[in-house]
């Protein structure tokens, strides 16, 4: 999935063995060019980063790029970064890894503006512009679209007419883009009074803000969707090692649903198995789209009981909180049951991402525990290119995105922001079309507003 490119076997040598303690020893691979220097190392280079078969990351020392880097074509799914060390070998193991993380990052946090047909691009695109916002590890492209915009045009004060790019940055503190205009800066926060608070506004004397067509950016972006969906179909088939089941974990949001599409196109519709864990709390489009996924794919579902709805209904658990997330035990025990239910070897593809936390970040390409191996496709990718990719390919999709919810998941979660639950209140089709037990909810509420 991942290729890092140096210039000398020795640099490959330090690199393969800060990876390996790092993140394992598989889902990566590291190309020597040689020892080359000069011209003739440029052109190796060139020709490296121009490949799509993986997200390639360049590293190289201060001697190496004595003369500077220009490629005339390089994959939008590359980038170069410079060390500072005379060579990349002289750097500590830590140093090596912090490099290859910004790569990673860069990649795939990259967004930029086609003047030309007027949508974003992911990654590098020739002739366009590139968005003003760090290109970190906490960096997220998303975009919000459908009644979300109406709701987020009412915080902002300005009529908006299409879908907008947001950013995610620390503590719920957002960028919001206008084409290529960062035209806002927002706080989503947990204060249910005023759940989003307008930090800067760049467009004062702009009223009505144009939004761009979420159906041309997705177009837009056929070509290299296409190439991230064939770099983790070969991921998967790569190191799955044959295995006698194939299960994904489906919860009704766009990152399982990803997933299970590359499953299937990893392994076929028949050998694959979709599972939803029913928690009792879950919205109820999660289900309906979970369902609905299963059926679209040709893909056996199977629902198994997580009993949280069960447990806060009798008075035996508290709400959960962040420090006391009970819930999410009892769902990943639902679900190791079943696993281990099944006879043979298992592969279970996982939609985690990268972005979306720490320990993701720093997750190894492959864990395997026994039988069982755990993948995660879209390791690399943004909410944007998930986004993209389940437009492209027609998958259902949880109708709480279009309300203007960034996840999805249990009506009682703590990681339900005050603008989820704003968004929520306010949806023109009731709070009934999305919670099956309105009153537990109300009390879920009624807990966050204590001091």
């Amino acid at each position: 999935m991942l290729k890092i490119i140096v210039r000398s076997r020795s640099d490959a040598s330090a690199v393969k063995h800060a990876l390996a303690k790092f993140y394992g020893a598989e889902g990566y691979e590291i190309i020597s060019l040689g020892g080359l220097r000069g011209s003739r190392l440029l052109e190796a280079l060139c020709e490296e980063l121009s490949k799509r078969n993986a997200y390639i990351v360049a590293l190289l020392g201060r001697e190496d790029i004595a003369g500077g880097i220009t490629c005339p074509y390089m994959s939008p799914l590359a980038t170069v970064v410079a060390m500072n060390k005379r060579k990349v070998r002289n750097a500590r193991q830590h140093e090596i890894i912090s490099a290859v993380n910004t790569g990673k990052s860069i990649i795939r946090s990259r967004v930029t503006w086609d003047p030309r047909h007027r949508v974003y691009r992911i990654g590098k695109c020739e002739g366009c512009r590139d968005l003003p916002y760090p290109k970190d590890e906490v960096s997220d492209p998303f975009l919000i679209y459908g009644d979300g915009v109406r709701k987020l045009s009412k915080v902002l004060g300005k009529e908006v007419r299409g879908s907008l790019l947001l950013v995610r940055r620390w503590a719920g503190e957002h960028i919001v883009f206008v084409k290529e205009e960062p035209a806002f800066r927002i706080r989503f926060s947990d204060d249910l009074d005023r759940p989003v608070t307008v930090l800067e506004e760049r467009k004062a004397e702009v009223d009505r803000l144009e939004g761009v067509d979420l159906t041309k950016v997705a177009e837009g972006n056929k070509e290299v969707m296409e190439v991230m969906k064939e770099i983790s179909v070969r991921y998967l088939r790569s190191l799955s090692g044959d295995p006698d089941n194939v299960v994904v974990p489906v919860s009704g949001g766009k990152d399982s649903a990803a997933s299970l599409a590359l499953a299937v196109s990893a392994f076929g519709n028949k050998n694959v198995t979709a599972v939803y864990v029913d928690t009792g709390v879950d919205f109820i489009s999660n289900r309906e789209v979970a369902e609905k996924l299963a059926k679209e794919l040709s893909v056996r579902l199977v629902t198994v009981e997580a009993p949280v709805g069960t447990f806060l209904r009798e008075g035996r658990e508290p709400f959960p909180t962040h420090d006391n997330r009970w819930c999410t035990k009892l769902k990943q025990k639902a679900l190791k049951e079943f696993l281990e239910g099944l006879h043979g070897t298992v592969t279970v593809v996982v939609g985690d991402r990268e972005v979306e936390s720490r320990g993701r970040s720093h997750a190894p390409y492959a864990r395997r525990e026994g039988r069982f191996t755990y993948l995660y496709p879209i390791k690399h990718w943004s909410t944007i290119s998930v986004q993209v990719f389940n437009q492209l390919i027609g998958l259902p999709e949880n109708p709480l995105y279009w309300e203007g919810f960034y996840r999805t998941g249990c009506y009682v979660c703590p990681s339900l922001r005050s603008w989820e639950i704003y968004v929520l209140l306010n949806s023109a089709k009731g709070i009934e079309k999305y919670v099956d037990d309105v009153k537990l909810f109300e009390r879920f509420q009624r807990g966050l507003r204590k001091p």
